[in-house]
């Protein structure tokens, strides 16, 4: 075999012995590098702050000097409120270590394949880094990435695929600002999942993404996305829609038969005119006896300053939803300069809403109030839920409702309403009636028929009455970006059992032992406001009472006003509160039947918080008829003297106090009562059947007290006022 001769320079002995240094070189390169590479140390030295961010490798190796190549790469951290991971199969970089001299981590054509990213929602909110004069910043140049196959986004979309992406970015670090002036991807076998379902596949998303100099710390999510330039294109598979006696839900299983197409162009923030989108997707009907299929249309383009909006539905053979909505939405623009008029994120329906023109019909099978949630959550402490049949033509233009040319009509609809623990559930049947009241705001009254008042517990407090719920106009009246009051109004609604309400009572010491009542009641409730105000009155023309071991058979009356009522810390104010006990009979223990009795307590001042235990916490007034009852309460008449007993027929009597109420226990404090020819003080605390209190009365020079703390009460002739004040028992 012909010897191929080397190149002459490569016959020099000087040649081979540099070669042969070059090549003992790079091995010592290649050995301690990759020692070093794996090492905890380096791992260490890399991840000094591990909470904000963090990179790990099975192994790497550097086969020249400023080139590394790793495998099982992950590289995890947590902005402020976003924590973060991306894993890769394999990645290689070339590191710039001259940058260092200007304080700049360069980071040249990253390379990386088998791709897993997911960004979640961070665990803690750590604090925003402080700045620095000579910050250090991050440069990742040419960066290029294969295999990207699975993005998850939250706790519930996921998506899978083979993606393609390249990337160029810069971020100076503590809190400085980040730049993306150049980004594309093309995702192909695209399949999106939501809580597991599949609602995209077969899908493609393909485009370019820039974002403009920015410090995120220092703007909104609006602004932020006012940075962004981009150009997608959408093409994807969707499964088509069923709807059931349960609810709406998408067919995953069956494959897929709707379509999302279209093209999403925006310009520092600015939707442009190229943006397009269109939605086909079947919608299968099988509830109620009905079995059908038909489509759902969906369109969005841009005209002018405008978004244009196209939705249809159309009706079928039975009756089914249907829906034809032509809207026409002002133009959603976004700016990275912090401008009073451009809105924030979560304000974006109302931004929409308050120039929207155009009109929807619809007859909807709603079973949720899921749609109305944006309007909902502005009703702090309330909830709402419902399901029916209703039938709507609303109009609007340039944001104003338009009410004459609308309509609104509710079919065995019903309707359920939940705050301070009570809940209210009622059939809502018929159209609402506009009310115009001079000096008030233009409201919309639905009649509630078939109502079932629940108390904290589910309990049933009554049923079958009449009430209606009022839409109350806001200050702007017809705004469709303008969240309505709600009024609550129920009139004479009848309690057939007043033992319903012993709840609201500390049992044992007080409550209701039979009787029937109607029930009154008004709350009313601002957007924005989760202070609620109303009133409550209760009138019963024949109540048994049971106040500690007696039994009181008369009228009961009880009146409130509602102030400031908490619906969310469940706290309200019931000063002015009245309660009036009315042609009362009971049986004072070892005396005379009493016939006739009367008694009114007013309340001063009082709050109460709704919850278990309730608790009430106030002073009051209070006038009685005669003295019987306090005295029954201490003792049995007949362990009274002579004297004591004429108490009882001095005459009228009025009292002042404290008074508190906590689960069973109800506690009166500084009572004090007296007319111009006696005078008694008194204190009490009953929880359920157990009794303990003082009581002081006197009569000119004679003075008695009364001690109850065993079961037989004790009295007190001798220096009875000293006892009293000594706190005893």
């Amino acid at each position: 075999m012909r010897r191929i001769p080397l190149p002459a320079f490569l016959e020099s002995a000087r040649t081979r012995l540099w070669l042969r240094r070059v090549l003992m070189a790079w091995g010592g390169w290649l050995v301690i590098s990759t020692v070093l590479l794996n090492q905890p140390l380096i791992d260490n030295w890399i991840n000094r702050k591990p909470v904000r961010a963090q990179v790990l490798w099975s192994f790497a190796l550097s086969i020249v000097p400023g080139h590394v190549h790793a495998w099982g790469v992950t590289y995890r951290g947590h902005s402020r409120r976003q924590a973060f991971a991306i894993m890769a199969r394999h990645a290689s970089v070339w590191f710039v270590p001259w940058a260092l001299l200007r304080k700049e981590i360069r980071l040249v054509g990253l390379r990386a394949s088998g791709l897993a990213v997911a960004l979640r929602e961070g665990q803690v909110e750590l604090p925003p880094p402080q700045p620095r004069e000579r910050p250090w910043s991050v440069v990742l140049a040419d960066a290029q990435a294969e295999d990207v196959w699975s993005v998850q986004l939250g706790p519930k979309l996921h998506i899978t695929g083979l993606a393609t992406a390249q990337i160029d970015l810069s971020k100076t670090l503590s809190g400085g600002a980040f730049e993306i002036p150049r980004s594309q991807v093309d995702w192909g076998s695209l399949a999106m999942h939501w809580d597991g379902r599949r609602v995209m596949s077969g899908g493609r998303i393909a485009g370019t993404m820039t974002l403009a100099p920015m410090v995120p710390s220092k703007m909104s999510t609006m602004q932020k996305i006012g940075a962004v330039s981009l150009d997608v294109l959408v093409d994807g598979a969707l499964p088509s829609l069923e709807l059931f006696e349960g609810g709406l839900q998408m067919a995953a299983e069956k494959p897929p038969a709707g379509s999302l197409t279209g093209r999403v162009a925006m310009v520092s923030g600015r939707l442009e005119p190229s943006t397009g989108l269109k939605l086909r997707q079947p919608v299968h009907v099988q509830a109620e006896g009905i079995d059908q299929t038909r489509e759902l249309t969906a369109d969005l383009n841009i005209e002018a300053d405008r978004m244009l909006v196209a939705i249809d539905l159309p009706p079928g053979k039975t009756r089914a939803t249907t829906i034809s909505a032509r809207v026409s939405l002002p133009r959603l623009y976004t700016s990275a300069e912090a401008k009073s008029d451009h809105p924030d994120f979560g304000t974006i329906p109302n931004f929409l809403a308050a120039d929207a023109t155009g009109h929807v019909d619809a007859t909807v099978r709603f079973r949720s109030l899921a749609l109305l949630r944006p309007l909902l959550a502005r009703m702090k402490g309330l909830t709402m839920e419902g399901e029916g049949w209703m039938q709507t033509s609303l109009h609007f233009e340039h944001g104003r409702y338009l009410a004459d040319k609308s309509s609104l009509r509710f079919e065995d609809a019903t309707l359920r309403m939940a705050a301070l623990g009570h809940s209210v559930e009622a059939e809502v049947n018929g159209s609402p009636d506009r009310i115009e009241a001079e000096g008030e705001a233009p409201r919309h009254r639905i009649a509630l028929q078939a109502v079932v008042l629940r108390g904290p517990d589910g309990e049933e407090l009554l049923r079958d009455a009449d009430a209606q719920l009022d839409l109350v106009a806001g200050k702007q009246a017809t705004a469709l970006n303008e969240a309505p009051g709600l009024a609550f109004h129920m009139s004479e609604a009848a309690i057939p059992d007043l033992r319903a309400i012993n709840r609201y009572l500390p049992p044992g010491a007080v409550s209701f032992e039979g009787g029937n009542a109607a029930l009154s009641l008004s709350v009313e409730l601002e957007a924005d406001q989760p202070k609620a105000q109303g009133s409550l009155k209760l009138h019963s023309r024949s109540a048994t009472v049971a106040i500690s071991d007696m039994r009181l058979k008369g009228a009961v009356d009880i009146a409130t006003t509602l102030r400031d009522a908490d619906l969310e810390q469940h706290t309200l104010d019931i000063t002015g509160t009245r309660v009036s006990l009315h042609d009362v009979d009971f049986d004072a223990p070892g005396g005379k039947p009493v016939q006739g009795w009367s008694m009114v307590f007013n309340v001063d001042r009082a709050h109460a918080k709704i919850g278990t235990p309730l608790e009430i916490d106030g002073n009051g007034r209070i006038g009685m008829s005669d003295l019987s009852l306090l005295l029954a309460i201490y003792a049995h008449m007949s362990d009274y003297p002579a004297w004591m007993l004429r108490l009882v027929d001095a005459g009228k009597v009025e009292a002042h106090g404290r008074f508190q109420v906590k689960g069973n226990h109800l506690r009166l404090d500084d009572v004090h009562a007296q007319n111009n020819r006696f005078k008694v003080d008194a204190r009490l605390q009953l929880e359920g059947k157990r009794k303990k209190g003082a009581l002081l009365a006197q009569w000119g020079p004679l003075s008695m007290g009364v001690g109850l703390g065993g079961p037989k009460a004790k009295l007190h002739f001798r220096k009875a006022e000293q006892w009293f004040t000594s706190g005893q028992p």
